[in-house]
């Protein structure tokens, strides 16, 4: 009889009692508010899409951790709103939602307390979380201050690092950031991460500030890091010109691009020929154009993947032995950079094909070695070394 009553339980309240993750209210906007407001909580709103793919990632991987599910359902009302539907797009408006995910924390009147954009692991969860409930230092109360004047620079560094979190417009702060500052006592990776997290076009003046004294910021952060913010910030608006503009406006654009920075504005515009040949759907023009990109260019952690995916199709195609060698010191290279066991696999599929058995053996042992039990399962480096593979 005591095992049916816990069934029971189970049956009618694991969604609540039982639940590792946090407990989703299955209720309207209106009625969570009143229910904060009689449990004297906040309420804490997902704002979703259907199609958001971080959305999922958070539904599925965060929301659902005991630790998670805990605090929250401690402390807020948890509410999950699909903002296409007719109740979300209300709410959309009402709450300015122009990214997804967005996180709110609203107090019983549905006024807007702390707001993060974006998903993120455990930790930023539950750090927003408690930020959220400090009513002298959530989103805001900082927004308050700046509103009423406050424009002392440790302030406005504060400022800004929740700005970029909130996915506000903080422009105006990091100009009023710059104007007090000298440019050397900027070159630091702690504004570093605070103005490369709101300058995202070219047209910034701290963009240009970046770039300028790129070298400079080199010896503070490192180089991979600095290159790949300019990268970004340049490949995204030539994406957008290539889709939308004209001829004319592309080739002003790749002009402007190399005119900044000849050696990351040309690697740019190779990224976007290797595309073009890539779409023309030729696999081996493609893998040769590809092992010339990387060949040409400093590998980075995008590359990495990149050429990690290329030497897998590679391993398993009819190429040339030319093509094989500068495959193998591609990912040999990407291997001394970064030590996965996913490159390190690849390596091991390259030298095999080359002949150099040996070689391949020792490298397929370290590739298991890096591996966890679960990749295990499908590293091809367990197969060869098990002798299943030709």
């Amino acid at each position: 009889m005591k095992q049916i009553l816990i069934s029971v339980l189970i049956l009618f309240y694991g969604s609540s009692v039982f639940s590792q993750g946090i407990n989703f209210e299955k209720t309207t906007f209106d009625e969570a508010l009143a229910k904060a407001k009689q449990e004297n909580k906040m309420v804490f709103m997902d704002c979703y899409t259907t199609w958001c793919g971080p959305c999922k990632r958070l539904a599925n991987d965060i929301f659902t951790l005991e630790e998670v599910g805990s605090f929250y359902n401690d402390h807020f009302i948890n509410l999950k709103m699909d903002m296409e539907s007719d109740e979300g797009k209300n709410l959309l408006k009402k709450y300015q939602v122009k990214a997804f995910p967005t996180l709110l924390w609203l107090d019983s009147k549905g006024r807007m307390q702390h707001r993060v954009v974006g998903g993120g692991k455990a930790k930023k969860i539950l750090d927003a979380a408690v930020l959220a409930m400090d009513s002298t230092n959530n989103w805001n109360a900082i927004a308050q201050r700046y509103e009423d004047g406050d424009r002392s620079l440790n302030f406005l560094r504060k400022y800004l690092a929740q700005a970029s979190k909130a996915g506000a417009d903080a422009k105006e702060a990091t100009e009023q950031i710059f104007n007090q500052c000298k440019p050397e006592e900027l070159i630091n990776a702690d504004d570093y991460n605070l103005i490369t997290s709101v300058a995202r076009t070219s047209s910034s003046p701290v963009f240009h500030f970046i770039l300028k004294n790129k070298k400079e910021f080199y010896t503070v952060v490192d180089q991979v890091t600095v290159d790949q913010y300019i990268e970004t910030v340049l490949m995204n608006e030539l994406t957008a010109v290539s889709r939308k503009g004209t001829p004319e406006q592309l080739a002003l654009k790749e002009k402007e691009i190399v005119e900044l920075d000849s050696y990351l504005g040309a690697k740019i515009l190779a990224r976007m020929e290797l595309a073009k040949v890539r779409e023309l759907g030729d696999r081996q023009k493609y893998m040769v154009a590809s092992v010339d990109y990387a060949l040409e260019y400093e590998m980075n952690s995008w590359m990495i993947l990149y050429m990690n995916a290329v030497g897998v199709v590679m391993s398993q195609q009819k190429i040339s032995e030319d093509l094989l060698n500068k495959a193998i010191t591609i990912i040999k290279r990407s291997v001394e950079l970064e030590t996965k066991f996913f490159n390190t696999d690849v390596y091991a599929q390259l030298l095999h094909k080359a002949g150099r058995s040996e070689e391949a053996k020792q490298v397929a042992a370290k590739s298991i070695e890096l591996a966890s039990e679960e990749d295990r399962k499908t590293l091809w480096s367990v197969s060869y070394l098990n002798g299943e593979l030709k």
